[in-house]
């Protein structure tokens, strides 16, 4: 699917969202470049949603991630902005919803 839409036009953005039990908050893993343009949207996303912890975000690419979706996208297809979304269903550990667990209420106000 990538391929037949890369050649008919530019991909981006690619996010992989995922889902976890284990900690808290919403953040993303991204793919490092020389330019550091892959920062901007995390750091967007920090500054304008309050439970999105841009202080938890990492963008190196270690040996055993080479094959998930975000490295794969960014390396086979030159999409800097390859992203995976970590989005907890525990809660945020800052902001307004801070103790509670989220709910689908929580994800509209963002």
């Amino acid at each position: 699917m990538m391929k037949k839409t890369i050649e008919c036009r530019r991909i981006d953005l690619f996010c992989d969202f995922h889902g976890h039990s284990q900690q808290k908050d919403i953040f993303m893993y991204g793919c490092n470049s020389a330019s550091g343009k892959e920062h901007l949207l995390p750091m967007l996303l920090g500054k304008n949603c309050s439970f999105f912890n841009y202080q938890r975000c990492y963008f190196n690419v270690e040996r055993p991630r080479e094959s998930t979706a975000r490295v794969v996208v960014n390396r086979e297809f030159n999409v800097s902005n390859s992203y995976t979304c970590e989005a907890s269903f525990c809660g945020p550990s800052i902001g307004k919803f801070f103790g509670f667990h989220f709910s689908p209420l929580a994800y509209q106000v963002v």
